[in-house]
This record gives structure tokens, C-alpha cells and sequence, in this order.
């Protein structure tokens, strides 16, 4: 059964869900590639793409093929996931413009036909239809089916012993292979009838990971580069916000008490937007502790010229690990220059706003923590951004868990005072629920999420449910 999870026709690319969740035996394994999945699919919900889901990758694309307005079909199979936000959706949409059949993971396999790896891969449905939306056979490497068929003919590129196909045609001369893999059926008519065979490329490739749950000795293998990946998400500064910019803030100011997640430089922009005296207090709070110590550094040293230089001069303590190239690359020189453009003056506002109260907190608000350093009588504004969607901490954070930490927050933050206005660009149940708050809000106004109100997601469907009216986290 294909489950039409989300259907609103707003796109021609349409997402379809593989779920091989029942091939998975490590439950550790199993909660990451829901937790990943989950947090696939509710972006892209709120990039208002379609997402189908089922156990069948040719009912999946058989549905997709009966609605006319769809181009592209992506298979995506749980256990894929990507750390890098939009940058998987906009490889994806880039490859679409793409002439080809089908563009995936195609692996030559010697004696055995050719195999189009089932993590990941998108198909042309006009190319689809005209074949009549043939079957995509699931294969079996253990199950000797020798057969006698044309030999395609690879060009490769690469340095490692997995080269990746770059180009593939069929030859005149036939072999005999041993077995039939999974897609064979699928590659074999696209080059009898000269469709296209493409790799998905080095983009896209590099902009999404795949978990190999159902096969125990290579998962292993892949869970320490998830936990590597945790640390590094810990401990990097990012340069620049990925926030929303805003030109307004629903805000009575002048602001008092300016709490934010330290980075970037928006949080200048948040407090002339909303007004500011020289009493004015920002309190700098994040996980991080390098991101800390380079908001200080920036306030105390940086005479607000040229931001690119500053932010590479610190002294960040990084994991060992991650390629040098990774951190030279990371620039802010077109959003800085962007940037100063909002100020009537840049010059003589960052030198009134470095002499303003500051103060650092290191503080996790998904675990255990006290807000007794808020001054409930002070005018307060609170930027909490995307701080419960932070894809790169994904896999180990479900969506209860998220859900759980954000109701714990808003009920701790109401005890405290409740008229402090609020910033949460996305909330944790995002994409699964409505919300009648908005992304700026009063704590009062701000609604505790119930499970029970969640759109089911087929492996969910006793999960995401509470038993009794009790909210989670409280």
C-alpha cells in the first residue's frame, strides 16, 4: 500500500519513501534511520514537496507516474539522511534540469548485471511512462540466476576501488552473468531503448549519507562518523546565521534583555530593529563553547572592520578529523558586505553597541539547566532560531525527544515571566502538526505541542501517541 503522506501538487518533483525499516535488526541502527528519516521528510513537507511512502519501490513509482503533473520521481530510503539543510534539495533540483532516465548509485558488478543501489536514486517519469512503468526488480545476490544479456559498457572515474560509472552503453557482444541485482530490470530496458544512465554526482553524493542499517558490520562502521559529526556540530562556528533575516519584529521595545544563540551577526541587526538604551543587556547562551569565546573575542576585539579576517584569526579548538579545507572554505564576506548595507551608519553602531552589557551562558536547552539568570522584571526578548532542527544532531534526537525538550522550555520560560517575547524559527513538531502561534511570539501565546495531534507517519502509528492528556516534557 502506498501511503499519500503529503499531497498538495505544488511541485513536479515528487518524494517517494522506501521503507525498508523491516530489514534492520540493530535497534540503534533503526531508531537513527527513523530519527534521520523523520527529519527528511518534515523538510520536505515544509518545502512543500509531495511524499509518498511504502515497503514497494515499483508500487511507489507506479503511483507517481498516474499523477500527470509530476516530472521526477526521487526514491529515498529510510536510513538516508543529510546534515547539510538545503543544500540536498537544491542539488536535487539542479540534477532534475538533467538529461537523463536514471540517475543513482549504478555499481558494475563484473559477473553480475549491473546494480542500481536502492538508498537513493531519481527517475525521469516521462522516460518512466514511455516504458510502461516497468517493475524495479529487487535482485538477490545469493540466488544464482545466470542469464544471457548485451554487456553494457562503463567508463568510470575515481581513485578508490568503487569507482563511480560515469558513463554507460550497451554493446553488441553478450555475457553471461551469474545473477540479477537489485534494478536490473529497470537498467537493462532503459539501454535497449537508449534512456540515459546517469551517476547522481559529486554534489549531490556529497550532500547526503546513507546509514546501511540493514547490513550490521558496515553500520558500525558509519556510527562513529555520525558521532564525529555530533562533536563537530558542537564545536564549529559557523561564520555567518542561516536564520530568518527580519525587516520587522513584533516587539514593544526598547528591548532590555536580549537573549540569543551566539553566532553571526543578525543579532545586531534584531536589536536596532527593535530598539536598545545603553542599559540594554545581551546575554549570549549556546552549546558551544567555541562559539561562546568567539562572541566575546568579536565584542571585546574586533573594531568592525573587515568580519572574514576576525573570524579566521580566533583560535577555535576543533576535533581532530576534519580536513584543514573545511574551515579555510567557510567565508562570510558576501553576507557581511550585504550585510552593513541595513545600517544608516555601520561604523558608529557597532562602536555604541560593543559598549553595552554582555554576558555568556553555556547551556544545552534539550537537557537539564536553570534559567535563574533571567531578570524576570526586564523587557525581554529571547532568539531561540532553529535551535530544536539542527539537522547535523539528528540522528540521535527523535522527534518525541525534541518535542519533549521544546514544551519543557516554553512551560519553564512561562513560570518565569510570561510576556517574554520569543523567536523560534521552526518548531520541533514542524511538518507534522500546524501551529497557531507564530514564529515570534509571547511565551503565553506560545502552544505546548501533543503528540496525539501529530501526523502519523506509518512507523509511528504507536509511537506518536500518549497515553492520557499528558503533555511530554512536563
Amino acid at each position: 500500500m502506498v501511503v499519500k503522506y503529503n499531497n498538495i501538487g505544488h511541485r513536479n518533483i515528487v518524494f517517494c519513501i522506501l521503507d525498508n525499516l523491516h530489514e534492520c535488526d540493530n535497534l540503534i541502527a533503526k531508531d537513527m534511520s527513523i530519527n534521520t528519516i523523520d527529519f527528511l521528510i518534515r523538510s520536505m513537507i515544509t518545502k512543500k514537496y509531495d511524499v509518498l511512502i511504502s515497503s514497494n519501490e515499483s508500487e511507489l513509482l507506479s503511483k507517481a507516474a498516474n499523477t500527470s503533473t509530476y516530472t521526477h520521481a526521487v526514491i529515498v530510503t529510510t536510513g538516508t539522511y543529510s546534515p547539510f539543510g538545503d543544500r540536498f534539495f537544491n542539488e536535487i533540483e539542479k540534477l532534475s534540469s538533467k538529461d537523463f532516465f536514471v540517475a543513482g548509485h549504478i555499481l558494475d558488478r563484473g559477473d553480475s548485471y549491473l546494480e542500481l543501489h536502492k538508498q537513493f536514486y531519481m527517475i525521469n517519469l516521462d522516460d518512466y511512462r514511455d516504458l510502461g512503468c516497468p517493475i524495479v526488480e529487487q535482485g538477490d545476490w545469493f540466488l544464482t540466476d545466470r542469464h544471457d544479456e548485451f554487456r553494457p559498457v562503463v567508463s568510470k572515474y575515481g581513485d578508490n576501488i568503487n569507482k563511480v560509472i560515469q558513463d554507460i552503453s550497451i554493446s553488441s557482444e553478450k555475457k553471461t552473468y551469474n545473477s540479477k541485482l537489485h534494478g536490473y530490470n529497470i537498467l537493462k530496458l532503459a539501454l535497449e531503448n537508449n534512456k540515459k544512465l546517469i551517476d547522481i554526482g559529486t554534489g549531490l553524493r556529497s550532500a547526503k549519507h546513507y546509514l546501511y542499517h540493514e547490513y550490521d558490520h558496515v553500520f558500525i562502521n558509519a556510527y562513529p562518523k555520525i558521532l564525529h559529526q555530533q562533536l563537530f556540530a558542537r564545536n564549529v562556528v559557523a561564520p555567518w546565521n542561516t536564520d530568518k533575516v527580519y525587516d520587522n519584529i513584533s516587539f514593544n521595545g526598547p528591548v532590555e534583555q536580549y537573549i540569543t544563540i551566539g553566532t553571526g551577526l543578525n543579532w545586531i541587526r534584531n536589536l536596532v530593529l527593535v530598539g536598545y538604551t545603553p542599559n540594554t543587556e545581551v546575554i549570549f547562551t549556546d552549546i558551544n563553547h567555541n562559539c561562546l569565546s568567539f562572541m566575546k573575542a568579536l565584542v571585546e576585539n574586533w573594531d568592525g572592520i573587515d568580519y572574514d579576517s576576525f573570524y579566521h584569526s580566533f583560535e577555535y579548538f576543533y576535533p581532530s578529523g576534519v580536513p584543514e579545507h573545511v574551515f579555510s572554505n567557510l567565508s562570510a564576506k558576501t553576507e557581511f558586505n550585504q550585510f552593513k548595507k541595513f545600517f544608516d551608519n555601520w561604523p558608529e553602531t557597532w562602536n555604541t553597541i560593543k559598549q553595552l552589557k554582555f554576558s555568556y551562558r553555556l547551556i544545552d536547552y534539550t537537557s537539564e539547566y536553570n534559567l535563574s539568570w533571567i531578570d524576570s522584571n526586564k523587557n525581554t526578548l529571547m532568539n531561540f532560531s532553529d535551535l530544536f532542527n539542527y539537522a547535523a544532531l539528528t540522528p540521535l534526537q527523535s522527534v518525541k525527544f525534541k518535542i519533549g525538550a521544546e514544551n519543557r522550555l516554553i512551560y519553564n520560560l512561562s513560570k518565569i515571566n510570561p510576556e517574554i517575547t520569543v523567536i523560534i524559527t521552526s518548531r520541533a513538531a514542524e511538518g507534522f502538526k500546524n501551529f497557531n502561534s507564530n514564529t515570534i511570539s509571547k511565551v503565553k501565546d506560545l502552544e505546548l505541542t501533543n503528540i496525539n495531534e501529530l501526523k502519523k507517519l506509518p512507523w509511528h502509528e504507536n509511537d506518536w501517541n500518549n497515553v492520557g492528556s499528558r503533555v511530554l516534557g512536563l
